[in-house]
């Protein structure tokens, strides 16, 4: 009976060398030792864990990469309510050295017997610090006799303090108007003030107002008696749904650009929806409706607003 175990032994060895190659001698004579194949397998394993294991590196070095990305612009307060909206936040579009490019378009319609406005709008925008960015901006208006000649514009928008558990956080901005456009001349300088408070958690209020000293005259408005001074200030409200998707209602009562007409009264209803990100570049389109409270003619019965933005 041993002698046919130790045979069945020598056999099974036998088999094993000859499949790993990996076994000597000691194998066969020690009573207590049994073949290595078990040994073997598993450095076969082993090897092969190595190759995953380098695939399985890069992946989470990629991983790791996007998500830090992720995890960087999550940390930014900006939420993506800007200046495409009546009332905005607080908080800078753009961090430092960061990129950012709009283009939107908006539709107004009147009372019988005043004619729609459309107008499209461009902006680069470019982060000086994690505060601080720059803005260019065109603005081509097509409507009431525009010739679509761009308004060419220059902005500096600034966060001077973030939110604490007390404070609400404040952000504003310096604009010119610079005359590009058609039969454009003069400048008008705007001044803008935003305050930003969270409420209740994805909850936000803001409360934003603005002066502008109207010097120049547009060229698709030209001959018009504009207001020397402008003002206006209201309140603004904002929801996160998602992570991805942001709902807001703004309310804005601004004094008219003509003498003689009526203040505007501007309820604003909008959304901000992130598309997600290709490489480097974050893609996001924001969409609003304004409706005018006032029914008298010198005033915009509503409008449609949409913009699409590119950042990186």
């Amino acid at each position: 009976m041993q002698t046919n175990l130790g045979q069945l032994r020598v056999f099974v060895v036998g088999v094993a060398a000859a499949l790993t190659g990996t076994f000597t001698l000691a194998d066969v004579t020690s009573p207590f030792t049994w073949p290595a194949l078990t040994h073997t397998y598993y450095s076969a394993a082993q090897e092969s864990d190595s190759d995953v294991t380098d695939e399985t590196i890069i992946i989470t070095e990629e991983t790791t990469a996007t998500t830090t990305a992720t995890t960087q612009r999550a940390q930014r307060p900006f939420l993506g309510v800007n200046r495409f909206f009546n009332i905005r936040e607080a908080y800078s579009d753009v961090g430092a050295g960061q990129v950012a490019i709009y283009a939107s378009g908006h539709w107004a319609t009147f009372p019988k017997g005043r004619k729609d406005h459309f107008e499209l709008q461009q902006s680069l925008l470019f982060g000086l610090t994690d505060d601080f960015h720059l803005e260019l901006g065109l603005s081509e208006p097509l409507g009431y006799g525009g010739r679509g000649a761009p308004e060419g514009s220059l902005t500096l928008f600034g966060t001077f303090w973030h939110e604490t558990d007390w404070l609400p956080a404040f952000g504003g901005s310096a604009t010119i108007r610079i005359p590009t456009g058609y039969q454009s001349r003069g400048v008008d300088g705007t001044f803008t003030g935003t305050l930003t408070k969270t409420l209740f958690p994805k909850f936000r209020a803001h409360m934003a107002g603005f002066v502008e000293t109207a010097h120049g005259e547009l060229g698709y408005r030209d001959g018009l008696d504009r207001r020397h001074f402008q003002w206006g200030v209201g309140p603004g409200f904002d929801y996160q749904l998602t992570d991805s998707t942001l709902v807001l209602l703004n309310y804005l009562h601004r004094s008219s650009d003509l003498y003689g007409e009526h203040n505007h009264n501007i309820l604003e209803l909008g959304v901000v929806q992130e598309l997600g990100s290709t490489g480097a570049f974050n893609h996001t389109v924001r969409f609003a409706s304004e409706i005018g409270l006032d029914g008298v003619r010198d005033n915009a019965r509503g409008g449609l607003k949409l913009q699409y933005g590119i950042s990186w």
